[in-house]
């Protein structure tokens, strides 16, 4: 019998609670720890190492926040723009990016500033316009990077025909989902790789938290490289 799946108002609630550290505290308890304890078979795979690779608050907000995104994996930021970075950074060298014409300023200045040094293509792009998205589809283009509503002028995205264009030519979608929050948009249900959020908009909700997140659709090669950032 399969179970039913949750409402997001019990991910939000009570989605950390099934990724505790075998405390079973109702509440999840405060690491202060920068380092962990190896065993005495030494560290193994998924193990506590040091606190810049990961904690156990840290890991139970990424799996909060890939279940609300429907995600298979979370990397947790210092910040938003520390989000969007790490993807242009995991990129190939030599890749091209397709970005949408609209769209928030600090991923337009970190393209302008980074992306030559980064040695990375880019094309400020209409969103809107499929048929503008394909023509600016170049041999080495491996990321459709989108926002939809867009930020500032809420353009729309028909991010399920892009995720489909973005398929045939091998391409990774990532989409920015600050604005519309999971509450209102799982652009992984449409076929997007990953997706983004600056944590201290609408996820912390008052103004009092920095943070950023990419969700993956999967664990990948890709994904590999955004946690190691």
């Amino acid at each position: 019998m399969s179970k039913k799946p949750k409402n997001i108002e019990t991910i939000a609630i009570h989605g950390s609670l099934n990724h505790s550290s075998g405390s079973r505290s109702v509440v999840p308890p405060i690491e202060v720890s920068t380092n962990f304890e190896h065993s005495e078979a030494g560290h193994q795979d998924g193990d506590y190492l040091y606190t810049r690779h990961s904690n156990p608050n840290r890991l139970q907000l990424e799996k909060v926040l890939a279940d609300l995104e429907g995600g298979e994996v979370c990397a947790a930021f210092s910040s938003g723009m520390a989000a969007i970075g790490s993807v242009f950074q995991a990129m190939v060298e030599g890749s091209h990016i397709i970005v949408p014409e609209d769209v928030y300023h600090g991923t337009r200045k970190t393209l302008n500033t980074f992306g030559k040094r980064w040695n990375l293509e880019f094309t400020f792009t209409d969103m809107r316009d499929l048929e503008q998205v394909q023509n600016n589809i170049r041999p080495n283009t491996k990321l459709i990077y989108a926002e939809t509503p867009s930020n500032p002028l809420m353009h729309i995205t028909d991010l399920e025909k892009v995720c489909a264009l973005a398929k045939t030519i091998n391409a990774k979608v990532c989409v920015d989902n600050t604005w519309p929050s999971p509450l209102n948009l799982n652009p992984i249900e449409f076929g997007a790789d990953l997706v983004m959020h600056s944590t201290t908009k609408y996820l912390a909700g008052h103004s009092d938290i920095l943070g950023g997140a990419i969700i993956s659709a999967k664990q990948d090669e890709m994904f590999d490289r955004i946690r190691t950032i």
